[in-house]
């Protein structure tokens, strides 16, 4: 039995090692999830037109309703299904559920305001569909934190109880399995060979009270039909476990050719043309947002930093970016120019960190002139961090497919910065990987929105590195 699966067993997981997966709604669910919303979105439009409008008379108020709010109620609606929203959750917490919906309303609102530009009879004022976007984010944000708080107790009461049959990939248990909801029941080698094998299997998962059951390979055709009757009756899921870095690297759908099933892989959202383009806009629109907000404290910074140790005032290192390429990345110098220290990773109290990098560190004012790699294309927003070739050779020498988190554009923050702690080691590259690849496996516009607002949010309450 591999350490993972040992550490699933006996509850020694490290806590680093926390389980990342998304959480699919079923049908009920999604229906359930987009009638609250519904009711939310309405309230919230009642209240932004009685507040704006000053309307205390419900028949006015109800004949006002009928244009603007009910047009963007509807837009909103269209725009949270196409996000998933209703199919598919990737919040870590609760916080998470409000910068969701907060990130989706946000971009919801641009193309409300062309619509209300090009058709101004829609409404008398843009302030409703702000204070709208505003009242809908408490609203909606509160009730799916609710019922990410309901689920998880759900979860911790009553936690899924799954068999494994074959030898379970390491890095797919650090990935997908949280042993504080989950519990696993190893059934070794015995894979079914035999439609008597098949029944075996799930008679034995039915006395472990096992709720689902996954393979790591798939068995016969005729035994794989024997075993989905057996498991259905038995109320027990089927799966087959991929390769976890195989599905980093691609998207697989099933096609049906009429003779038998076919794994077709396909190129991951972000890695293709209409991808690549969306995320491109993005970037160049949150960094020319970001290099506006932010240019008198660049200039501050710059002149603290000259000020105490004198130049250079940046910092510029070799990193590695996508596909492999190398680039130079822009920071403000934290740090003095040498130090016997050299160039490692970063350490709590650090001694090569200045006065003034420590500040800039503290509140990740440090990170500002990669706005000026995002413009010249060599870094994203959002995105895996760029690590120095020195490191990205060893890694890939002792950690299988660490390349492919090189798929995409490294970012300035991103889901490993967020869900792991600022200081690492290089021990914890393999961890920083499996998060990386889960980020390019389920990449969105809504992802990266959300990314941007939490990392916003947080911005001044991490801990310096």
């Amino acid at each position: 039995m591999n350490n993972a699966m040992t550490n699933l067993l006996d509850g020694s997981q490290a806590p680093a090692c926390h389980a990342i997966r998304a959480r699919r709604y079923n049908t009920y669910a999604g229906l359930a999830f987009a009638a609250a919303d519904l009711a939310m979105f309405l309230l919230a439009a009642g209240l932004a037109e009685a507040i704006v409008f000053r309307v205390g008379d419900v028949d006015a108020l109800w004949r006002s309703f009928l244009l603007a709010p009910v047009v963007f109620v509807a837009l909103w609606m269209v725009l949270f299904t196409a996000f998933g929203l209703y199919r598919v959750s990737y919040a870590m917490s609760v916080r998470d559920e409000v910068y969701i919906v907060a990130a989706a309303l946000v971009v919801g609102i641009v193309p409300q305001f062309f619509l209300f530009t090009l058709v101004p009879a829609l409404t008398g004022s843009r302030m409703v569909l702000v204070l709208a976007a505003i009242l809908a984010t408490i609203l909606i944000g509160s009730a799916r934190a609710l019922a990410h708080v309901y689920r998880s107790r759900t979860d911790a009461r009553t936690p899924r109880r799954i068999a494994f049959a074959g030898e379970l990939p390491d890095a797919w248990a650090r990935g997908r399995i949280n042993p504080a909801a989950t519990s696993v029941v190893q059934l070794g080698g015995l894979l079914p060979a035999t439609r008597t094998d098949a029944a075996t299997l799930i008679e034995r998962c039915r006395e472990r009270d096992c709720t689902a059951l996954y393979l790591t390979t798939v068995p016969p055709p005729e035994v794989l039909g024997t075993l989905i009757s057996a498991a259905e009756g038995a109320g027990i899921e089927v799966r087959i476990v991929l390769d976890p870095l195989l599905a980093g690297v691609c998207r697989f759908e099933i096609d049906d050719d009429g003779r038998g099933a076919l794994l077709a892989p396909h190129p991951l959202r972000i890695r293709t043309a209409a991808g690549a383009t969306l995320k491109r806009i993005f970037d160049l629109t949150v960094a020319t947002i970001m290099l506006i907000v932010s240019a008198p404290v660049m200039a501050a910074a710059a002149a603290a930093v000259f000020l105490e140790t004198g130049g250079p005032i940046f910092f510029r290192h070799e990193r590695i970016g996508r596909d492999g390429a190398p680039f130079e990345m822009l920071k403000f110098r934290s740090m003095v120019v040498r130090h016997s220290l050299g160039n490692g990773w970063a350490q709590r109290n650090d001694p090569r960190i200045t006065r003034v990098g420590a500040v800039l560190r503290r509140l990740s004012i440090d990170e500002l002139p990669q706005l000026l790699n995002v413009f010249r294309g060599d870094m994203s927003i959002v995105g895996p961090r760029p690590e120095m070739p020195e490191y990205v050779a060893r890694f890939e020498a002792g950690i299988p497919h660490y390349a492919e988190r090189h798929l995409v554009k490294p970012g300035i923050t991103g889901w490993s910065q967020l869900y792991m702690q600022r200081l690492l080691t290089p021990d914890d590259a393999a961890d920083v990987l499996r998060h990386d690849l889960f980020y390019i496996q389920s990449w969105g516009l809504l992802m990266d929105a959300s990314i941007v607002a939490k990392t916003a949010a947080e911005f001044l309450f991490h801990s310096p590195a």
